[in-house]
């Protein structure tokens, strides 16, 4: 009566009793010791199916709650990393829920390696970048530009050439997307001095 079957022989709890179990948890003795434990499993199996394989991305498509949940118990246990680590898994170029179509949990999972990057103090600009690309493909346009924005000012300061080549690119594509042709060419413009400027010819 708790459990219910998924495909490929996987056993799930159903919704209450995890409920119950999560409020029980709460008040137990060993509580801190099960989230890290819980935060440290599917930090593991993240890496585990990372590789861009139907595999890998069926895995990762079933544990979806769970890894929300070690996300969100990492971000209050204050365990940057490993926000990050999940995150870039499941979110990042492009990650199962994006090609899923899980866009809630990506925006979400996004947002959470954002706060986390901002308290660890590095990788700010790229999931300022990564969430924007969230936001562009849902056509938020508008959060998006705010976002691309951010993580230009970002290299900007850093002196990081080949990132804000990136970003002058995707702010070009959204121009584009918004049908702001002359700000579009003159951002393609920018980039393309900037890619000669740095060798690089495919750019």
């Amino acid at each position: 009566w708790l459990l219910s079957t998924a495909p490929e022989n996987h056993l799930t709890v159903e919704g209450l009793t995890r409920e119950l179990a999560r409020s029980r948890l709460r008040r137990h003795q060993n509580a801190l010791e099960y989230h890290r434990r819980f935060v440290a499993h599917f930090v593991s199996v993240s890496r585990t199916h990372a590789r861009p394989t139907s595999e890998d991305y069926e895995a990762i498509s079933h544990e979806k709650e769970n890894i929300q949940t070690a996300m969100d118990t990492a971000s209050d246990l204050g365990e940057w990393t490993a926000v990050t680590t999940i995150a870039d898994v499941v979110t990042a170029s492009p990650g199962v829920f994006l090609l899923r179509g899980y866009w809630e949990e990506a925006v979400r999972s996004a947002k959470l390696a954002l706060a986390a990057a901002r308290k660890l103090n590095s990788d700010v600009n790229i999931w300022a970048h990564n969430l924007g690309l969230i936001h562009q493909h849902r056509h938020e346009f508008a959060e998006a530009r705010r976002l691309y924005q951010e993580s230009l000012a970002i290299e900007t300061a850093q002196g990081n050439q080949g990132g804000i080549a990136g970003t002058l690119h995707q702010l070009g594509m959204l121009a584009h997307q918004q049908h702001y042709l002359q700000e579009a060419r003159s951002l393609y413009f920018q980039r393309l001095e900037l890619n000669s400027k740095l060798g690089n010819s495919s750019g």
